[in-house]
């Protein structure tokens, strides 16, 4: 047990390990504070990148603070970071969107052309109207190609991101259920002084 007495060999969360997603650095347990002291389990984390360490990092910093006010200091923090993921997503997103929209218009403006086409022609007919709407449904094909390989991979980098911030969090939790556990010791001793 370390000097806070926030778990011991027994308990079902220490044999816990979690391996981060991001690989910014090798099995980032979130129960590295067995053994740690806060100042200890600060040095582990110095220098590392990734939204596991940025949460962790706030935790500890504001440890002193109470479970409540750490909890709500990380949630914060999440949201910060979460923004920050999502920044190149929208880029992803909107060209999926909108990709069709613009492939569409580009139909409708080769339709009407065609049919601009058919009432100048006098001798051709239906080959300049079909030569048109050809031209036209190209337009819509380069829609859906940039479309579709776009919303596939705003997909999966969604996916992936939350996969990274739920992994964050988990992380976080237990860094908070530490917290709470050494208040509520202390609380205790406090209690039968």
């Amino acid at each position: 047990m370390d000097e806070h007495g926030w778990m011991n060999r027994g308990s079902p969360l220490y044999s816990y390990t979690y391996t981060d997603e991001a690989n910014c650095f090798p099995k980032f347990d979130p129960l590295f504070l067995a053994g740690q002291t806060v100042k200890g389990a600060k040095a582990l984390i110095e220098g590392k990148r990734g939204i596991k360490a940025a949460l962790c990092r706030e935790g500890l910093n504001n440890f002193d603070e109470g479970p409540l006010v750490m909890e709500e200091l990380i949630n914060g923090r999440a949201m910060l970071e979460r923004n920050r993921l999502d920044k190149r997503l929208i880029i992803l997103g909107t060209i999926g969107n909108n990709a069709p929209f613009i492939g569409l218009l580009g139909t409708v403006m080769g339709i009407i052309r065609a049919f601009h086409d058919l009432s100048q022609a006098t001798t051709q007919g239906p080959q300049t109207v079909m030569a048109g709407i050809s031209e036209a449904l190209i337009a819509t094909a380069v829609g859906l190609f940039v479309a579709i390989p776009a919303v596939v991979f705003y997909n999966y980098f969604k996916a992936r991101q939350k996969g990274i911030v739920d992994g964050a969090y988990a992380t976080a939790n237990v860094l908070m259920a530490f917290a709470k556990r050494k208040h509520a010791g202390e609380s205790k001793a406090d209690k039968s002084e």
